[in-house]
């Protein structure tokens, strides 16, 4: 995926505080929706982009369009300890969660009030190798209500290369 396809992906989440904002992006890969995230955060913005991989994070730059990016390399299924943020990103992560109830509560404990979680998954519960633990929209709704989240949204769809499902982008406010 380009980067341009992934700004699309995220765009309707809606930027409408012009406040500098503090988002994770977990498991952040090489940084093409961190860098789209970054292009659309206010100038000032931070982002913590994490992953397991440090030679994935060898590609995420250190600033994009006024965003400051700070990579960490651990795995965010199991050791995070950071400061709340305004905002989580998971984009193609959340299906290698294999507890996500467990998952769910640290995530929750990542969130400040009413902050925002932006998922980008394989409209999917059929898993494979690549997806181990797949999070169809409908299931995706279900547990991010049974985690205190509102107004989950569809935002976008598009045909995945790999996929024979459609990948989707949604977004919910947590409710704490």
């Amino acid at each position: 995926m380009q980067p341009s396809e992934a700004i699309t992906m995220l765009e309707p989440a809606g930027w409408v505080n012009s406040a500098p904002q503090a988002w994770a992006d977990l498991g952040c890969g090489k940084g093409i929706f961190t860098v789209a995230l970054a292009s659309l955060l206010p100038t000032g913005s931070t982002i913590s982009a994490i992953d397991r991989d440090a030679d994935n994070l060898h590609f995420v730059p250190a600033k994009y369009k006024g965003t400051n990016i700070q990579t960490v390399h651990t795995d965010f299924t199991t050791d995070l300890s950071l400061s709340p943020f305004d905002g989580i990103l998971m984009a193609n992560s959340l299906h290698y969660v294999r507890d996500r109830n467990v998952f769910g509560e640290l995530l929750c404990s990542l969130l400040k009030k009413n902050g925002r979680l932006l998922v980008v998954e394989y409209d999917t519960d059929s898993a494979n190798r690549w997806v181990p633990f797949p999070v169809s929209f409908v299931t995706l709704e279900k547990w991010a209500s049974s985690l205190g989240f509102r107004n989950v949204t569809r935002l976008k769809e598009r045909v995945s290369t790999y996929q024979r499902s459609k990948m989707y982008s949604a977004v919910m406010v947590f409710n704490k």
